[in-house]
C-alpha cells in the first residue's frame, strides 16, 4: 500500500446492488478545458482510451450508488489533485479472486499503465464500464469479470467453468475519495 492510501474494508453479507444514477454533469467552461488540457498532454506518445467508467457517489450498505463519467476526468484528477473536490471521480472498479488448479490468479500490469504500473493484481480486474449495465439499469459485475477476463487474458470458456461468483467485500479507497 502507498503512503497516504487508506481504505474503508466492508464485508458484503447479502447480495450487492449497484445502481446507476446517469451521468455526472458537464463541466464548466474553464474546468472542461483544463481536463481537455491535461488529457492532450497524457495522450501525447501514450496509449489511452478515453472510455466511460461508474463513480461512486455513495455506499449505502450492500448497495453503491453511482453516476458514469469518462476517464479524462479521472486522469486529469490524478494527474492534479488540485482538481479532485471540483471533479469528484471515485472509480468502481470491479476484482475477482480466481481460484483454478495450481492456485490463484494474478496478472501483471503492464509498464505504461497509468495507475500501479508493473504491479501484481489480482485478475481478473478493472473500471466497471457501461457494458456492465444490464436491462433493469443494475449493474451487472459478473458480467464485468468476465468483459475483464476475456480482455486479459483472451477468450476461454470461462462462463462454463465457474462455479460460483460472490461478491464479499467492498473496498472504498477513502484517502482519494
Amino acid at each position: 500500500m502507498a503512503d497516504g492510501e487508506q481504505f474503508d474494508i466492508r464485508r458484503v453479507d447479502g447480495g450487492l446492488t449497484v445502481v446507476v444514477e446517469g451521468d455526472l454533469p458537464p463541466l464548466p467552461g474553464p474546468l472542461a478545458r483544463r481536463v481537455d488540457d491535461i488529457w492532450a498532454a497524457a495522450v501525447a506518445g501514450a496509449s489511452l482510451y478515453d472510455g466511460d467508467l461508474l463513480s461512486v457517489d455513495r455506499i449505502e450498505g450492500d448497495r453503491i450508488v453511482g453516476r458514469w463519467t469518462t476517464y479524462r476526468r479521472f486522469l486529469a484528477q490524478r494527474r492534479d489533485p488540485t482538481l479532485r473536490a471540483e471533479l469528484s471521480v471515485r472509480p468502481l472498479a470491479a476484482s475477482g479472486a480466481v481460484r483454478c488448479r495450481d492456485g490463484w490468479l494474478f496478472g501483471l500490469r503492464g509498464a505504461t499503465t497509468e495507475q500501479s504500473p508493473s504491479e501484481w493484481e489480482l485478475a481478473p480486474a478493472g473500471g466497471v464500464d457501461r457494458t456492465s449495465l444490464a436491462d433493469d439499469g443494475i449493474v451487472d459485475l459478473r458480467r464485468q469479470l468476465y468483459s475483464e477476463f476475456i480482455e486479459e487474458l483472451g477468450p476461454a470458456p470461462f462462463a462454463e467453468a465457474v462455479r460460483s461468483a460472490v461478491p464479499f467485500v467492498v473496498v472504498d479507497d477513502v484517502a482519494r475519495s
